[in-house]
């Protein structure tokens, strides 16, 4: 997105799962292709593991649609946004309308809340 590269350190299957490890999933308009189901998968390791992911933007919907959202304090890009593209979403009532959320080890920003989340 805004024409920004982002090049990985490390293939996902050498990703170490660690409580001093974080999880950065930028934004993006492509993560409801199925090409990121393992990247999502370690997600769900990482917060299952008490370790952080931070996901902005279109990465919310991804977290969404696996359901990592269900039973979590969470914000993305407006209230309807995650029932519009993240079909699975059941995280509604978790939902908070503000630009950046921080809960334990998940922190989520709408595309508007990016700088707040790198703070």
């Amino acid at each position: 997105m805004g024409g920004m590269t982002i090049v990985p350190d490390c293939l996902i299957d050498d990703i170490v799962v660690s409580e001093t490890n974080a999880l950065l999933l930028p934004g993006a308009s492509t993560w409801n292709d199925p090409k990121h189901g393992a990247i999502i998968g370690k997600a769900s390791q990482f917060l299952s593991s008490g370790a952080t992911v931070c996901a902005i933007c279109g990465a919310t919907a991804a977290l969404a649609n696996f359901g990592l959202l269900d039973k979590l304090p969470h914000t993305s890009n407006g209230p309807g946004f995650l029932e519009m593209v993240a079909p699975g979403y059941k995280g509604q009532s978790f939902y908070m309308d503000k630009p950046s959320v921080a809960d334990n080890n998940l922190i989520t920003a709408g595309s508007t809340g990016a700088l707040l989340w790198a703070k």
